[in-house]
Protein backbone atom coordinates (compact mmCIF):
# COMPACT_ATOMS: atom_id res chain seq x y z
CA UNK A 1 0.00 0.00 0.00
CA UNK A 2 1.25 3.48 -0.86
CA UNK A 3 1.04 6.22 1.35
CA UNK A 4 -1.72 7.49 0.55
CA UNK A 5 -3.79 5.09 1.64
CA UNK A 6 -4.38 3.64 -2.47
CA UNK A 7 -2.84 -0.17 -3.38
CA UNK A 8 -0.49 -0.36 -5.81
CA UNK A 9 -1.32 -3.73 -7.13
CA UNK A 10 -4.51 -5.74 -8.07
CA UNK A 11 -5.13 -9.06 -8.83
CA UNK A 12 -7.36 -9.55 -12.28
CA UNK A 13 -10.68 -10.54 -10.48
CA UNK A 14 -12.23 -13.93 -11.85
CA UNK A 15 -15.90 -13.18 -13.24
CA UNK A 16 -16.87 -16.01 -10.81
CA UNK A 17 -14.87 -15.45 -8.04
CA UNK A 18 -17.10 -13.87 -4.45
CA UNK A 19 -15.75 -10.40 -3.72
CA UNK A 20 -14.45 -11.88 -0.11
CA UNK A 21 -12.06 -13.92 -2.37
CA UNK A 22 -10.81 -11.74 -4.31
CA UNK A 23 -9.88 -9.18 -1.23
CA UNK A 24 -7.94 -11.96 0.49
CA UNK A 25 -6.44 -12.00 -2.58
CA UNK A 26 -5.15 -8.20 -2.80
CA UNK A 27 -4.50 -8.44 1.41
CA UNK A 28 -2.00 -11.46 0.75
CA UNK A 29 -0.03 -9.20 -2.28
CA UNK A 30 0.19 -6.62 -0.15
CA UNK A 31 1.24 -8.86 3.42
CA UNK A 32 -1.85 -7.51 5.62
CA UNK A 33 -5.15 -9.16 6.41
CA UNK A 34 -8.15 -7.65 4.70
CA UNK A 35 -9.34 -6.01 7.90
CA UNK A 36 -6.52 -3.64 7.81
CA UNK A 37 -6.20 -3.52 3.86
CA UNK A 38 -9.87 -2.00 4.12
CA UNK A 39 -8.97 0.43 7.00
CA UNK A 40 -5.39 1.67 5.43
CA UNK A 41 -8.05 2.83 2.55
CA UNK A 42 -11.31 4.35 4.65
CA UNK A 43 -13.20 1.09 3.81
CA UNK A 44 -15.76 0.39 6.66
CA UNK A 45 -15.45 -3.16 7.37
CA UNK A 46 -19.09 -5.24 6.89
CA UNK A 47 -20.17 -8.04 8.65
CA UNK A 48 -20.82 -9.88 5.23
CA UNK A 49 -18.09 -8.43 2.75
CA UNK A 50 -19.82 -10.43 -0.53
CA UNK A 51 -23.32 -8.41 0.36
CA UNK A 52 -21.25 -5.13 1.29
CA UNK A 53 -19.25 -4.99 -1.94
CA UNK A 54 -20.19 -2.11 -3.86
CA UNK A 55 -19.76 0.69 -6.07
CA UNK A 56 -17.88 2.87 -3.10
CA UNK A 57 -15.49 -0.03 -2.06
CA UNK A 58 -14.96 -0.59 -5.69
CA UNK A 59 -13.45 2.82 -6.18
CA UNK A 60 -11.60 3.11 -3.25
CA UNK A 61 -10.01 -0.15 -3.54
CA UNK A 62 -8.95 1.05 -7.08
CA UNK A 63 -7.89 4.45 -7.24
CA UNK A 64 -5.22 5.07 -9.39
CA UNK A 65 -4.78 1.31 -10.31
CA UNK A 66 -4.93 -0.12 -14.02
CA UNK A 67 -7.53 -2.40 -13.39
CA UNK A 68 -10.80 -3.67 -15.58
CA UNK A 69 -13.20 -2.34 -12.92
CA UNK A 70 -16.51 -4.06 -14.59
CA UNK A 71 -15.33 -7.17 -13.75
CA UNK A 72 -15.59 -6.25 -10.07
CA UNK A 73 -18.87 -4.68 -10.50
CA UNK A 74 -20.08 -7.76 -12.07
CA UNK A 75 -18.73 -9.91 -9.38
CA UNK A 76 -20.45 -7.98 -6.78
CA UNK A 77 -23.88 -8.54 -9.15
CA UNK A 78 -24.54 -11.89 -7.93
CA UNK A 79 -24.76 -10.70 -4.08
CA UNK A 80 -26.49 -7.84 -4.84
CA UNK A 81 -30.59 -9.22 -4.16
CA UNK A 82 -29.84 -10.39 -0.83
CA UNK A 83 -28.96 -6.48 0.32
CA UNK A 84 -32.34 -5.96 -0.24
CA UNK A 85 -33.97 -9.02 0.81
CA UNK A 86 -33.33 -10.05 3.94
CA UNK A 87 -34.97 -13.60 3.68
CA UNK A 88 -32.90 -14.35 0.67
CA UNK A 89 -29.81 -14.44 3.31
CA UNK A 90 -30.93 -18.52 3.78
CA UNK A 91 -29.45 -19.60 1.14
CA UNK A 92 -25.93 -18.22 2.35
CA UNK A 93 -23.65 -20.47 4.45
CA UNK A 94 -23.13 -20.46 7.84
CA UNK A 95 -21.92 -22.35 11.10
CA UNK A 96 -24.27 -22.65 14.18
CA UNK A 97 -23.10 -19.54 15.64
CA UNK A 98 -23.81 -17.56 12.22
CA UNK A 99 -20.20 -17.27 11.30
CA UNK A 100 -19.89 -16.57 7.48
CA UNK A 101 -18.39 -20.27 5.84
CA UNK A 102 -17.95 -21.37 2.69
CA UNK A 103 -17.62 -24.55 0.87
CA UNK A 104 -14.77 -25.70 -2.09
CA UNK A 105 -14.16 -28.09 -4.43
CA UNK A 106 -10.17 -29.37 -3.75
CA UNK A 107 -10.14 -30.60 -7.80
CA UNK A 108 -10.76 -27.22 -8.92
CA UNK A 109 -8.32 -25.63 -6.33
CA UNK A 110 -5.95 -27.46 -7.31
CA UNK A 111 -6.23 -27.09 -11.07
CA UNK A 112 -6.46 -23.13 -10.72
CA UNK A 113 -3.48 -21.39 -12.35
CA UNK A 114 -4.12 -18.71 -9.29
CA UNK A 115 -6.53 -20.26 -6.82
CA UNK A 116 -9.73 -18.25 -5.98
CA UNK A 117 -13.13 -19.07 -4.26
CA UNK A 118 -16.25 -19.22 -6.60
CA UNK A 119 -19.10 -17.11 -5.90
CA UNK A 120 -21.22 -20.26 -5.50
CA UNK A 121 -19.50 -21.71 -3.19
CA UNK A 122 -21.07 -19.43 -0.36
CA UNK A 123 -24.52 -20.59 -1.35
CA UNK A 124 -25.65 -23.83 0.90
CA UNK A 125 -28.25 -24.90 -2.07
CA UNK A 126 -24.45 -25.47 -4.28
CA UNK A 127 -23.74 -29.17 -3.15
CA UNK A 128 -21.66 -30.59 -6.27
CA UNK A 129 -19.26 -29.14 -8.70
CA UNK A 130 -20.70 -29.00 -11.96
CA UNK A 131 -16.89 -29.55 -13.57
CA UNK A 132 -15.82 -32.18 -11.55
CA UNK A 133 -19.28 -33.43 -10.74
CA UNK A 134 -17.97 -34.34 -7.28
CA UNK A 135 -19.83 -33.36 -3.63
CA UNK A 136 -18.56 -29.81 -2.86
CA UNK A 137 -17.04 -30.06 0.43
CA UNK A 138 -17.32 -27.21 3.76
CA UNK A 139 -14.95 -28.51 6.22
CA UNK A 140 -11.16 -29.22 5.93
CA UNK A 141 -9.82 -32.58 5.99
CA UNK A 142 -7.36 -32.60 8.47
CA UNK A 143 -9.44 -31.14 11.50
CA UNK A 144 -12.41 -30.94 9.85
CA UNK A 145 -13.91 -27.79 11.23
CA UNK A 146 -15.50 -25.37 8.79
CA UNK A 147 -14.29 -22.73 6.15
CA UNK A 148 -14.66 -19.82 8.12
CA UNK A 149 -14.51 -16.35 6.00
CA UNK A 150 -14.03 -14.17 8.97
CA UNK A 151 -11.22 -16.26 9.68
CA UNK A 152 -9.12 -15.50 6.30
CA UNK A 153 -10.17 -11.95 6.41
CA UNK A 154 -9.10 -10.96 9.97
CA UNK A 155 -5.36 -12.93 9.79
CA UNK A 156 -2.56 -11.35 8.43
CA UNK A 157 -1.46 -13.39 5.38
CA UNK A 158 2.31 -12.96 4.12
CA UNK A 159 2.76 -12.53 0.25
CA UNK A 160 4.52 -16.60 -1.02
CA UNK A 161 3.68 -18.74 -3.70
CA UNK A 162 0.83 -20.91 -1.80
CA UNK A 163 -2.18 -19.04 -2.24
CA UNK A 164 -3.83 -18.11 1.40
CA UNK A 165 -7.30 -19.59 0.23
CA UNK A 166 -5.43 -23.28 -0.35
CA UNK A 167 -4.89 -23.60 3.04
CA UNK A 168 -6.87 -24.62 6.31
CA UNK A 169 -6.70 -21.23 9.05
CA UNK A 170 -7.02 -23.63 11.40
CA UNK A 171 -4.77 -26.48 10.97
CA UNK A 172 -2.44 -25.58 8.31
CA UNK A 173 -3.98 -28.90 5.82
CA UNK A 174 -3.96 -28.32 2.19
CA UNK A 175 -7.64 -27.59 0.83
CA UNK A 176 -6.92 -28.91 -2.68
CA UNK A 177 -7.03 -32.62 -0.67
CA UNK A 178 -10.69 -33.68 -0.25
CA UNK A 179 -9.73 -37.29 1.89
CA UNK A 180 -12.48 -39.79 1.48
CA UNK A 181 -15.55 -37.34 1.15
CA UNK A 182 -13.88 -36.08 -2.05
CA UNK A 183 -15.53 -38.68 -4.58
CA UNK A 184 -17.28 -38.90 -7.50
CA UNK A 185 -21.35 -38.67 -7.71
CA UNK A 186 -23.23 -41.10 -9.53
CA UNK A 187 -24.39 -39.52 -12.34
CA UNK A 188 -27.83 -39.29 -12.41
CA UNK A 189 -27.66 -37.73 -8.98
CA UNK A 190 -24.53 -35.48 -10.31
CA UNK A 191 -26.96 -34.43 -12.98
CA UNK A 192 -30.19 -33.85 -10.84
CA UNK A 193 -28.21 -31.49 -8.17
CA UNK A 194 -26.40 -29.32 -10.96
CA UNK A 195 -29.69 -28.32 -13.42
CA UNK A 196 -31.53 -27.49 -10.03
CA UNK A 197 -28.73 -25.60 -8.16
CA UNK A 198 -28.42 -23.50 -11.77
CA UNK A 199 -32.44 -23.11 -11.52
CA UNK A 200 -31.93 -21.41 -8.20
CA UNK A 201 -29.23 -19.62 -8.83
CA UNK A 202 -30.42 -17.79 -11.72
CA UNK A 203 -33.71 -17.23 -10.43
CA UNK A 204 -31.65 -15.36 -7.26
CA UNK A 205 -29.57 -13.49 -10.12
CA UNK A 206 -32.37 -12.23 -12.01
CA UNK A 207 -34.98 -11.42 -8.84
CA UNK A 208 -37.50 -14.26 -10.45
CA UNK A 209 -37.87 -17.14 -12.84
CA UNK A 210 -39.83 -19.00 -15.23
CA UNK A 211 -42.65 -21.50 -15.05
CA UNK A 212 -43.66 -24.35 -17.88
CA UNK A 213 -47.39 -23.13 -18.19
CA UNK A 214 -47.02 -19.01 -17.08
CA UNK A 215 -46.07 -16.65 -19.22
CA UNK A 216 -45.30 -14.12 -17.04
CA UNK A 217 -41.69 -14.01 -14.63
CA UNK A 218 -42.57 -15.69 -11.72
CA UNK A 219 -41.46 -13.32 -8.47
CA UNK A 220 -38.79 -14.78 -6.65
CA UNK A 221 -40.07 -14.84 -3.52
CA UNK A 222 -42.24 -17.93 -4.92
CA UNK A 223 -39.41 -19.92 -5.30
CA UNK A 224 -39.11 -22.07 -2.54
CA UNK A 225 -42.69 -23.16 -2.72
CA UNK A 226 -42.53 -24.14 -6.26
CA UNK A 227 -39.67 -26.85 -5.25
CA UNK A 228 -41.19 -27.82 -2.61
CA UNK A 229 -43.98 -28.12 -4.39
CA UNK A 230 -42.00 -30.63 -6.53
CA UNK A 231 -41.46 -28.69 -9.47
CA UNK A 232 -37.80 -30.17 -11.96
CA UNK A 233 -35.71 -28.11 -14.14
CA UNK A 234 -37.25 -27.82 -17.65
CA UNK A 235 -35.16 -27.89 -21.02
CA UNK A 236 -34.69 -24.89 -20.83
CA UNK A 237 -33.97 -24.30 -17.20
CA UNK A 238 -37.53 -23.49 -15.91
CA UNK A 239 -39.20 -24.65 -13.73
CA UNK A 240 -41.63 -27.81 -14.69
CA UNK A 241 -43.98 -27.81 -11.46
CA UNK A 242 -47.11 -30.30 -11.14
CA UNK A 243 -49.98 -28.83 -13.97
CA UNK A 244 -51.90 -29.24 -11.09
CA UNK A 245 -50.58 -26.12 -9.61
CA UNK A 246 -50.45 -23.36 -12.58
CA UNK A 247 -53.92 -21.81 -11.46
CA UNK A 248 -52.95 -21.53 -7.46
CA UNK A 249 -49.43 -20.00 -8.68
CA UNK A 250 -50.74 -17.83 -10.43
CA UNK A 251 -53.60 -16.66 -8.08
CA UNK A 252 -50.71 -16.27 -6.11
CA UNK A 253 -49.07 -14.05 -8.16
CA UNK A 254 -52.07 -11.58 -8.92
CA UNK A 255 -52.73 -11.56 -5.06
CA UNK A 256 -48.82 -10.89 -4.14
CA UNK A 257 -49.07 -7.90 -6.88
CA UNK A 258 -51.76 -6.24 -5.04
CA UNK A 259 -50.91 -7.11 -1.80
CA UNK A 260 -47.52 -6.85 -1.42
CA UNK A 261 -47.05 -10.68 -0.28
CA UNK A 262 -43.74 -12.30 -0.63
CA UNK A 263 -44.48 -16.04 -1.64
CA UNK A 264 -47.38 -18.05 -1.17
CA UNK A 265 -49.37 -17.97 1.66
CA UNK A 266 -50.78 -20.30 3.77
CA UNK A 267 -53.91 -18.47 5.51
CA UNK A 268 -55.01 -16.49 2.43
CA UNK A 269 -58.72 -16.52 1.50
CA UNK A 270 -57.99 -17.05 -2.02
CA UNK A 271 -57.09 -20.34 -1.01
CA UNK A 272 -59.58 -24.09 -0.77
CA UNK A 273 -58.48 -26.38 1.65
CA UNK A 274 -56.77 -29.08 -0.03
CA UNK A 275 -54.77 -32.61 0.97
CA UNK A 276 -51.76 -32.35 3.23
CA UNK A 277 -49.20 -33.30 0.44
CA UNK A 278 -50.43 -29.88 -1.25
CA UNK A 279 -50.26 -27.68 1.68
CA UNK A 280 -46.89 -27.89 2.98
CA UNK A 281 -45.84 -25.87 -0.26
CA UNK A 282 -47.24 -22.71 1.51
CA UNK A 283 -46.33 -20.63 4.26
CA UNK A 284 -43.05 -18.31 5.39
CA UNK A 285 -40.88 -17.74 2.77
CA UNK A 286 -37.34 -18.29 5.05
CA UNK A 287 -39.04 -21.66 6.32
CA UNK A 288 -39.85 -22.82 3.36
CA UNK A 289 -36.02 -21.98 1.78
CA UNK A 290 -34.88 -24.22 4.90
CA UNK A 291 -36.87 -27.00 3.96
CA UNK A 292 -36.17 -26.65 -0.04
CA UNK A 293 -32.54 -26.82 0.78
CA UNK A 294 -32.97 -30.08 3.26
CA UNK A 295 -35.20 -32.02 0.97
CA UNK A 296 -34.13 -30.99 -3.05
CA UNK A 297 -30.09 -30.67 -1.71
CA UNK A 298 -28.80 -32.32 0.90
CA UNK A 299 -30.85 -35.67 0.99
CA UNK A 300 -30.83 -35.60 -2.87
CA UNK A 301 -26.45 -36.56 -2.01
CA UNK A 302 -27.37 -39.14 0.37
CA UNK A 303 -30.56 -40.97 -1.45
CA UNK A 304 -31.65 -42.20 -5.07
CA UNK A 305 -35.58 -41.70 -3.93
CA UNK A 306 -38.00 -39.86 -6.76
CA UNK A 307 -37.79 -36.15 -5.99
CA UNK A 308 -41.57 -35.69 -5.99
CA UNK A 309 -41.61 -38.56 -4.17
CA UNK A 310 -39.00 -37.74 -1.42
CA UNK A 311 -40.79 -34.02 -1.17
CA UNK A 312 -44.43 -35.44 -0.58
CA UNK A 313 -43.22 -38.89 2.02
CA UNK A 314 -41.41 -35.74 3.63
CA UNK A 315 -44.51 -33.58 4.26
CA UNK A 316 -46.92 -35.42 6.03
Amino acid sequence: MTAKGSLYLLPEPNLDEMPSSWLIRVAQLHGVSVKELLAGIGVTRSRDLDIAFASRAIGRLTRGVDLNVGRLHLISRIFGPFRNERWMKVWLRKDTRQQLTTGFCPNCLSEDYEPYWRSVWRFRYWVACPTHRRRLLDACAGCSRLIQIDRYINRPATPSAESFLTVCVHCGESLMFGGSQDEPLSPVLATMAIDLQRVVTAALFHNGFQVVGIPEKVPVSFLPSVLIAGALPGESMECDPDPRLIDEIRSAISYASRSGARGIRRKSEIYVAQSSSYRVWKGDVAKLAEKVIELRFLKLLDSSVDLREAVFDNSK
